[in-house]
């Protein structure tokens, strides 16, 4: 984490993808959140 950047740079330019998330209760999984393609990066940079 770099503190003081300011918001005027902060973007996606340089995301590698958001991980998946998921959840576990009684012994099984479930995606919450599924994991970020390559498609979703560029098209969150366009």
């Amino acid at each position: 984490m770099v503190a003081g950047t300011g918001a005027y740079h902060h973007g996606d330019d340089a995301a590698l993808g958001a991980a998946p998330v998921l959840g576990v209760a009684d012994g099984r999984t479930r995606t919450l959140r599924r994991r970020a393609t390559v498609e979703d990066v560029l098209r969150s940079v366009a």
